[in-house]
């Protein structure tokens, strides 16, 4: 979905596509709550994991991209950045020792 929403972005500065400008607009504007390291975060619905933690700090995105920090679902479990998230989705930024 995102990989559409990323196409249709570009759609959206050209004015023969008006007709899915609306359908775009609507589908950014719905939001979900989501949660990293227990701090409430506002995405939109169909974000991955690395636009969330984008949006709440791009240094914590740097480390995780470099290998020195993980990010873990409430379970513990490694998600991926580039893996779906949902409303109330849990994410736990944990520093990697080496």
């Amino acid at each position: 979905m995102i990989i559409l929403v990323k196409i249709n972005l570009l759609l959206i500065k050209h004015t023969k596509y008006k007709q899915y400008n609306k359908l775009i607009l609507c589908i950014l504007q719905k939001k979900m709550k989501i949660f990293i390291n227990e701090n409430e975060i506002e995405i939109f619905v169909g974000a991955t994991v690395e636009l969330a933690i984008r949006k709440f700090d791009k240094k914590i995105l740097s480390e995780i991209k470099k290998g020195y920090s993980d990010a873990c679902d409430q379970y513990g479990n490694h998600v991926s950045l580039s893996g779906p998230l949902h409303e109330n989705s849990q994410i736990i930024i944990k520093k990697i020792s080496k």
